[in-house]
This record gives structure tokens, sequence and C-alpha cells, in this order.
């Protein structure tokens, strides 16, 4: 497949170094409330942290809501700080920086502490009409504040030219050169991020090559079960954009993740990985224009955990503690809730010396020993949107690697949708969809595909390899699944296809499997799949009876079970007299 990758950069290197180092026009600065320091003066060149919105001990003895505006006008310049509190512990905390239309005409510069909004209050920031907020350190976006108070953070980008950035530190010791990540939910928080009408987020790794995960925005980074966090990127020209990746999911907790790319809006970044172990981690790219250009997707996919309780739950903490200062070598760990772990095979799991520093660890933290178990994650992209990439892996083949609570990760690719990239389909993944298109080849190991439900039609502009798995086709009285397919189509002999009838009337219906297939290039079979051995049929009544042929075998189908839940999504359906009409000529080979 040639693929090209293209990430518009959008703004050139000097213009970055612009905004983050030279002064605008005069701004006009104005607060009310709980602001610190309360001399906005100060505010040229502070070499404090910046509160807006305090929490008890900066208010005296009582949280003090606050507000803080920077907008266009005589006055100071702009502001300058070393770092920005917004939304303190109890406290509501506001900035708003309102332009005038130009890029930086009011502009908020911040140092070595970065920003912070919700830590245990409510933080809003809004960044309107050519507003730029810029940090030389990380920025998060809610977080969790004193005695464990959850925080909120509500963040609006809006209008061309306004921008929310970090960049890592160019120049100091290693350890000044921080900086260059957007962490969206730190700590228990709930928080929203809304880019529109031409509106920056970005996050910037300052090519200085010492920090492997600076320029990278984290959605969903909480720890924290019950978090939330949403980044809606919406709009033509509405864009965020990350130099090393955006991760989309909590690793091991029940917290929710979501990214919206809707209407014409545009996420760029060299890697994107979308998972979480317990919780929720989808991605939707949807309307005509709306853009994810990646190099490489990850949907699932491996993480390690310590064990495994009595009930199944994974990925629980150890209690170090306990471990550390009850256990001797041998005896079997607990979890922090009291809970004896167990690893994948049902063996304790037991305390035993680490090689290197001596103290007590799970012994599966060691090499031989680790435990996987599979993340889940959704992509859906739709109505005429598209997603560049190289290639998307959707679930692990990773040895001893278990799917919790038969959670897979899912692409959907439906109604329009064009998804560019070579898609590899692992055990526990699912590609599904209807009326979509995949520009590039599909290989299927152990996966589950499905072109459509209320049935559809799925085009593969490459080949589709289906070594192993599950492929799930429906049929009706008058619609059927199908796939178009401009290259090579493999039915390797692991192949289990499941036919699930929707039929209405007392019928008889005669098929062919390759009904279900339009390729142009060659079609291999595995001499060794067997319509008797290798397919189901499954019906919504007692009435229907299917010939199915294929490859130069019959096989009859009586009253068939009742139709278990698919996976699929239901879509549009394309007509059994069309797909029969543009039946092509094939060459067909076996293994």
């Amino acid at each position: 497949m040639n693929t090209n990758r293209i990430i518009s950069r959008g703004i050139s290197a000097s213009l970055i170094s612009f905004l983050a180092f030279t002064s605008p026009s005069q701004a006009t600065l104005i607060s009310s409330g709980g602001v610190l320091p309360s001399n906005l003066s100060w505010l040229a060149n502070y070499s404090g942290i910046m509160r807006v919105g305090i929490n008890q001990y900066y208010g005296n003895g009582a949280p003090e809501d606050g507000v803080f505006e920077v907008n266009t006008g005589p006055g100071y310049s702009v502001v300058n700080s070393a770092g920005m509190k917004i939304g303190d512990t109890d406290a509501t905390g506001t900035v708003r920086l309102i332009g005038n239309g130009n890029t930086g005409s009011a502009r908020i510069n911040i140092g070595q502490f970065g920003i912070q909004t919700g830590n245990g209050g409510t933080g809003n920031l809004e960044i309107r009409n050519g507003g730029v907020v810029n940090s030389e350190e990380n920025i998060y976006l809610g977080a969790q504040g004193l005695s464990n108070t959850p925080g909120v953070s509500n963040v609006i980008i809006d209008g061309t030219g306004s921008i929310l950035q970090t960049q890592q530190a160019s120049s100091g010791d290693w350890w000044a050169r921080d900086g260059g990540r957007i962490y969206i939910g730190f700590g228990q928080s709930n928080n929203t991020v809304t880019l529109s009408n031409g509106g920056l987020m970005q996050a910037l790794s300052g090519n200085v090559g010492d920090q492997g995960d600076d320029g990278s925005i984290w959605i969903g980074s909480s720890q924290d079960p019950g978090s939330s966090a949403t980044v809606n990127v919406l709009g033509t020209g509405s864009t965020m954009r990350a130099d090393t990746s955006i991760d989309v999911g909590s690793r091991d907790t029940e917290s929710s993740s979501y990214l919206n790319i809707m209407a014409g809006g545009r996420a760029e970044t060299a890697w994107t990985y979308i998972s979480t172990l317990n919780g929720v981690a989808d991605v939707l790219v949807s309307g005509n224009a709306s853009t994810l250009v990646s190099e490489g997707i990850t949907l699932g996919g491996p993480t390690v955990i310590y064990g495994y309780t009595a009930s199944g739950v994974p990925g629980a903490s150890p209690d170090w503690d306990y471990i550390w200062n009850s256990l001797s070598e041998g005896q079997q760990v607990r979890d922090i809730n009291g809970n004896l772990l167990f690893d994948d095979l049902g063996e304790p799991v037991l305390a035993v010396p680490h090689p290197t520093f001596g103290t007590l660890v799970p012994d599966t933290v060691l090499e031989g020993n680790k435990i996987f178990a599979k993340e889940t994650g959704n992509l859906i992209v739709e109505n005429e949107a598209s997603v560049n990439a190289r290639t998307i892996v959707i679930s692990t083949n990773q040895a001893r690697s278990q799917a919790v609570n038969n959670q897979g990760a899912t692409l959907t690719v439906r109604n329009g949708a064009v998804v560019t990239a070579d898609i590899t389909v692992f055990e526990d993944g699912v590609l599904n969809g209807g009326q979509g298109q995949i520009v590039g080849n599909v290989f299927v190991e152990g996966g589950t595909v499905a072109p459509g439900n209320s049935p559809g039609v799925m085009i593969i502009d490459g080949n589709l390899e289906l070594i192993s798995g599950l492929l799930e086709l429906e049929v009706t009285d008058s619609l059927m699944d199908s796939f178009v397919i401009s290259g090579d189509l493999i039915i390797g002999e692991d192949l289990i296809v499941d036919i699930m009838l929707d039929t209405q009337t007392n019928s008889f219906l005669s098929l062919d499997l390759e009904d279900f297939f339009q390729a142009s290039g060659n079609v291999t079979i595995d001499p060794n799949f067997s319509l008797f051995d290798n397919v189901n049929v499954y019906g919504s009544t007692n009435h229907s009876t299917l010939l199915l042929s294929f490859n130069g075998n019959q096989r009859t189908f009586g009253a068939a079970a009742t139709v278990p839940e698919p996976s699929t999504i239901a879509l549009l359906g394309l007509s059994l007299m069309g797909l029969v009409i543009a039946r092509r000529n094939r060459r067909f080979a076996t293994q």
C-alpha cells in the first residue's frame, strides 16, 4: 500500500517562537474576587504562581471565587508568570483571554511551574478571538485538591488564532527542560475541553530529545475511579496536535475518556493509543472533512498487571506496606483492599525478593512471570469522516494475555467514512461497519470482522486475509452483507463463518459463499476450510432452509437456532440482487 502521511503543522517554528518570547500590543487586565497577586502590575513578570479562585489557606480562612480577564486595549503588556492555578479547593476560578482577532493579541506566558485547573475546585479557562496561553511546563486540566477533593475543569478555545500550547523548554539543565505535555484529568476530576471555530490546542516536544513523552496529550489520565475527560474538536480549522502521541483512556481504573472530532475538526499526532482496562476509551471521528492523522493507531492492547482477585478483578494494586512489613518470602500477596491475588493461571501471587533491590515484591513483576490483560478501546469513523495512518492494530496477540469480562477493542467504519491504513485484527478485536471504505490491507488473525448489520457493505481497496477468527455475515429476504475487494481474498483453515438469517417468510434460500465477496484479485482458500467444520447458520425463525455452496461443495442447513447477538452496529443495507448481478470472474486456488 502506498499511503502518504501528511501532517500540516499549521504554525511555523518561527511563529511559535514569536508567540512564546515576544510581546504583543498592550493589553487590559481585569480581576475580581480571589485573585493573587492582587497587584496586577506584578504580572508583567511574576516569579510566583498566579492564583484565580483561591482555597481557604490563601483566602484568609475561607475559599474565595475569582475572575481574571485579559483583553486588548490600553494598559499592561502580556502576563508573564512562573505558574498559574485556576480553581483551588472548594473555589471557582475563571480566566478569560479575549483577543482582537489577531493571534497573540491577548496572551499569557507561563514558565517553570506550569498550569493547573480545577485543583479540587472548579477551573474555567476561556481563550477566544486570538488569545494565546503558552506554557513551558506541563498543563494539568482537572486535578484533585486538598483532602482528596474532586476537581472540575472547563476549557474553551474558540476562534482562529486562539491557542493553548505547551512546549518543552529548550535551554537549561535537563531537569528544567520539562513541559510539552497536556493532561486532561489528573487525580479525581471531571473535565471538558472544547476547540471550536478554528481553535488550536497543541503539545510540542521542543526537539531537545531528552524526554520521550514530551509533545503528548493525555485524555483521561486520571487513575481515580469515576473520573471523566472529554475533548471536543469541532468545526473546520479546529485542531488538536501532539508531536509525539495522543493517549485516550486511563490504564486501570473505571474512568471515562472521550475524544470527539466532528464537523470538520482535526487531530494530528505521530502515535495514537486508545485503551483502558476497566473504563471507557472512545474516539469518534464524524462528519465531512473531520480527520484523525497519525503514524500508527493502537486500539486496546496488552497491559501488565499484578494479578487478579478471586472474583476476577484485574489490575489491583498490591498492598506494599503489607508486603514489606508483614509478609515473609513465599507468602501470598494481597491487594490494597485486602483481597488475595492470583495470576492468570489461578496460582497464588507470592512475595519474592527483587533481584536488584532485595525488597519483597509480587513475583508477577519479574521477567518471565509477568501477566498481561487485554485492554479495550473503540474508534468510530462515520459520515464521510476520514482516518489517515500507516497502521492500525486492534487488540493484541501478546502471549498469556486475557480479555477482561470478554471485552474487546473495536474499529467501526461506516456511512461513507474512509480509513487509510493497513489494519490487523487480533483475537478480541473487532472490525465492523457498513458503507465504509478501507484503503489498505486487512489482516485478520483471531479477530472478528463484520461488514455490517441490517446488512451492509465494506469496501477494501487492498487485500483481505481472513487467516483465523470469526466472520459474521447477515442475510434477510432481500438483503445481504458484502465485501468489495480490489485486491486478493485469502481464507484460512481456522476461519469460522457465522451466517445469520433474518427471514420473515417460509422460504428456501440458495446461496454461494462467494456471493458475499466481490474480489478483483485472486481468491485463495485453504483446502482444510470446510462448509461442515467452519460454517454455522443461525436464524430468527424456524422456517428458513439454506442450501450453501462454496468452492465446489454444498451443504443444507435446516431450521436454525435463534440469532445470537452480533458484535456489529446497525447499518444501512445493500440489496441482494445488486450484489449477485455484479459478481465477477475469479481465479480460485488452494494453498
